[in-house]
């Protein structure tokens, strides 16, 4: 039958999880590749097996590209949104699938804790500590996209700062300077790294496995709370791709 995002009220189903996963992976990337290289008939192909389940379906249509396009965001955006709705009435069940290499992730694979903004809990400073420390990194990321962000970046960093009067001096004089805005970046880029680190690991630098879980775990009762949309959206992002690694091809 032709693809049926999920229903977001199903009880969980891992296989289910899995193959929903897998089938958004599928048409967020056709449409990605698509955007490359919009004649590209092995995504064409690909999506019409996913879509329609006949991988000639859309060959035969007036203009193949654009009707693989259209119905490829429609089914991505409408799965998207439900598996994310799958994801909070569920959260407990896909929550149990992370690993602890699931927490914080890496660069090319960011975790749970490290690919989403978090909400503070009221009257935790321990993790509201290390919220901020992560929101404060993920902000510094985002800024590395372009120089623009960046310079942005360092001008509030500077504002913030109470104690680098000299600092704000250079920038005043090297401001339009991008190379100069670049290094200093960097340094509070490596500042917010080292901040966020310092938040997990014991006084070896040894990652503290057991503090981060109870960090995930503080996280979820806050999403649970205030209905946060992204939290849920990241942890199945997570969960699912981990599926998929452990389970490829099944």
């Amino acid at each position: 039958m032709p693809y049926t995002p999920i229903n977001p009220t199903e009880a969980y189903d891992e296989s289910r999880f899995k193959t929903e996963t897998e089938n958004l992976g599928f048409l967020e990337g056709g449409l990605e590749a698509l955007s490359r290289d919009p004649n590209n008939g092995a995504v064409i192909g690909k999506l019409g097996e996913v879509l329609r389940q006949n991988p000639s379906f859309y060959a035969s249509q007036m203009n193949p590209t654009l009707k693989a396009r259209t119905d490829a965001d429609g089914a991505s955006r409408e799965g998207r949104k439900n598996l994310d709705d799958y994801v909070l009435n569920n959260a407990d069940s896909i929550f149990g699938l992370l690993g602890d290499e699931n927490l914080i992730g890496d660069e090319n694979n960011p975790g749970l804790l490290s690919g989403t903004k978090l909400q503070e809990s009221a009257g935790d400073d321990e993790y509201n500590a290390f919220v901020k420390a992560a929101n404060e990194r993920a902000d510094a990321h985002q800024a590395s996209e372009s120089p623009q962000k960046r310079a942005e970046y360092v001008i509030r960093k500077m504002k913030e700062s109470s104690t680098q009067n000299w600092m704000k001096n250079s920038f005043g004089l090297f401001g339009d300077d991008s190379t100069w805005i670049q290094r200093l970046f960097q340094d509070y880029l490596m500042e917010a790294e080292n901040t966020f680190r310092l938040q997990y690991t014991d006084k070896e630098g040894n990652v503290d496995n057991e503090k981060l879980r109870n960090y995930a775990r503080t996280a979820l009762y806050v999403a649970k709370n205030t209905g946060d949309k992204d939290f849920f959206s990241a942890l199945g992002q997570v969960a699912g791709s981990k599926l998929l690694q452990d389970n490829p091809g099944n």
